[in-house]
């Protein structure tokens, strides 16, 4: 991994670069976490430290290297430190036409909630369920675009799977009251075997005024593997997914009305039966199905005039001719989504957000906050917490298994 990570920036050193031809940037960050529910104290407040750049080189007007590296140490967990670059790319343009070949991060869907139709990049989970991020994929993206319509073309080789942690109490996961469950998860990306192990995916998209319309189909390894609990280990199914879905989005004056879906088909996945797995509520490989997300985000200023204000209501639903019982782990199946951001209009770019994600049919909610100041010049602190409610229904909710999940984290960082 560190040797791919490696490769894909000496493209950018071996060209000489006039200074007008290259953009950089540079971020140094230190990080602290605290896990209410796991008894830390003051010694486990260190999270990591890291370091990140983004590096854009022009040499030719149909030409552009990226490369966004990144070396992150992991405090908690030394199989979580981080090499790989964000993004790294050599991209080629002529007329309607563009190439890029390189490690890619896509971002397809358009609600804040769940994405459906965003099936391209694997998660990492490293620093548990509530802290995410994407992780690159080694892809070629073609793209066609004439006027208000474009076309994207993917193909990913090589797939990377998602990041865990080592131990469940890092995930927050406590499923069916297994404190001590272990964890499974290969971590290395997969090498193609057959075409089935390849990706293929494409993207078409049309803007009409306030209308923007996409619609997408992705052949591949699902991003998201199902979980498989043996003999109180927890490990990670891979299967094959076909996904085809569409969004709308709609401008109406300080409101933007969306909605997104996407319907997953597993019937290529080999045939999992439940009786061959002793918890009803782990089956690694779900029936197919189709989410959608509705939804709309309104922009204005705040009574006093100075601040900028918004909010976003979405609906989270799923169609799944299954039980219950076996889909306690696919979260986001009937959840209401509402979130708050202000943005103060000052010199130190304050931003405060607040958001709650609730489970209408078992009661469980998440709530989170988000606060972000500039100290002095480049250097920002963002706060961030994250506290799990827990309904009812027991194992048969996925939210009620992220008890541990309670976060609190904290990032210092500065950019020059």
């Amino acid at each position: 991994m560190i040797a791919r990570g490696l490769a894909s920036l000496c493209v950018l050193a071996a060209l000489p670069v006039r200074a007008n031809d290259l953009r950089a940037s540079a971020t140094l960050y230190i990080d602290g976490l605290f896990h209410p529910q796991q008894g830390d104290t003051a010694r486990d407040l260190f999270g990591g430290i890291g370091a990140s750049a983004d590096l854009d080189y022009r040499p030719h007007p149909a030409w552009r290297l990226r490369a966004v590296p990144r070396f992150y140490l992991d405090a908690r967990d030394s199989e979580l430190h981080r090499y790989l670059p964000h993004e790294a790319s050599v991209a080629f343009s002529a007329g309607p036409m563009d190439l890029t070949v390189g490690l890619l991060r896509f971002d397809w869907g358009i609600s804040e909630a769940l994405r459906p139709t965003d099936t391209l990049n694997p998660i990492d989970y490293g620093q548990g369920l509530l802290r995410t991020e994407k992780l690159a994929e080694f892809a070629t993206e073609l793209r066609f675009t004439v006027e208000p319509w474009s076309l994207d073309l993917v193909v990913i080789p090589f797939h990377q799977p998602p990041r865990f942690p080592t131990d469940s109490a890092s995930l927050g996961l406590a499923l069916g009251g297994f404190t001590a469950l272990g964890l499974d998860f290969d971590p290395d990306w997969r090498t193609p075997e057959s075409v089935e192990d390849v990706t293929f995916a494409a993207r078409t998209r049309v803007t009409l005024g306030p209308v923007d319309l996409a619609a997408s189909w992705m052949r591949g390894p699902s991003r998201l593997p199902g979980p498989w609990l043996d003999d109180v280990v927890l490990r990670a199914k891979d299967f094959p997914v076909d996904v085809v879905g569409g969004s709308l989005s709609w401008v109406v004056g300080p409101v933007v009305i969306r909605g997104e879906a996407a319907w997953v088909y597993t019937g290529r996945a080999p045939d999992f039966r439940v009786e061959e797995n002793p918890y009803p509520w782990a089956r690694p490989i779900p029936p197919s199905h189709t989410t959608y997300v509705g939804g709309l985000e309104a922009n204005f200023w705040d009574v006093t005039g100075d601040h900028d204000l918004t909010v976003v209501l979405e609906y989270v639903g799923e169609a799944r001719p299954y039980h219950d019982a076996q889909a306690a782990l696919r979260p986001l199946q009937g959840d209401v989504y509402a979130a708050l951001r202000w943005s103060m209009d000052d010199l130190d770019d304050t931003r405060v957000g607040l958001s709650a994600l609730v489970d209408v049919k078992r009661g469980d909610s998440v709530l989170r906050l988000s606060a972000e100041r500039r100290l002095v010049s480049e250097l920002v602190l963002r706060l961030d917490a994250a506290l799990v409610i827990p309904g009812d229904d027991g194992p048969l909710s996925v939210l009620h298994n992220l008890g541990d999940a309670d976060v609190i984290s904290a990032r210092l960082s500065w950019t020059f």
